[in-house]
């Protein structure tokens, strides 16, 4: 009898979480940077990206800024460019967004945290859950990857981050 109660109780939960909002597009954009070889795993390195363009007024079409009422991370692939990686060197890795005009004004758009052991190609990284409206509705934001290794790097590739938005009517 506890069981019955216990598994109604759940699904009396799990039928009722829901997103009632309305997706209004889904916004995409790209950005390549450089990772050297031989860097070590006991710093923490950063790559800037600056001036990355959004593309919001392509891609929102008509709508205006007041009429989205979030924006969330939905999907982040670390893919490289030229030659296949196997990524297993990296341990974590965080993609932050930075204001153009205030560079204390930054938040976490992406992360993976450790990264498997066992990744050979793309890295998918997770979208967190902030509201990244403030910062994607700007023509131009500046990026920043933080990047911890488990050992050091093979060699110098290049990378490429393509990141996937969507955007709500209501937060």
């Amino acid at each position: 009898m506890k069981r019955l109660f216990v598994l109604c109780t759940c699904l009396i939960f799990l039928l009722g979480c829901q997103d009632n909002r309305t997706r209004l597009f889904e916004m995409q954009f790209d950005a390549d940077f450089q990772v050297p070889g031989s860097l070590n795993n006991i710093e923490t390195f950063y790559f800037p990206i600056q001036n990355v363009s959004t593309f919001y007024d392509v891609q929102a079409g008509a709508l205006s800024s007041d009429d989205i009422g979030a924006i969330n991370s939905f999907r982040c692939t670390l893919s490289p460019i030229f030659a296949a990686i196997d990524y297993s060197f990296i341990q974590n890795i965080s993609v932050t967004a930075i204001d153009p005009s205030n560079s204390n004004n930054r938040q976490e758009l992406f992360y993976l945290d450790p990264n498997p052991l066992d990744n050979t190609g793309n890295l998918e990284l997770f979208g967190s859950l902030g509201n990244h409206k403030s910062f994607l509705t700007k023509d131009l934001i500046h990026l920043e990857i933080r990047i911890q290794f488990r050992y050091s790097t093979p060699m110098t590739f290049d990378n490429r981050l393509t990141m996937t938005f969507q955007a709500f009517d209501e937060e």
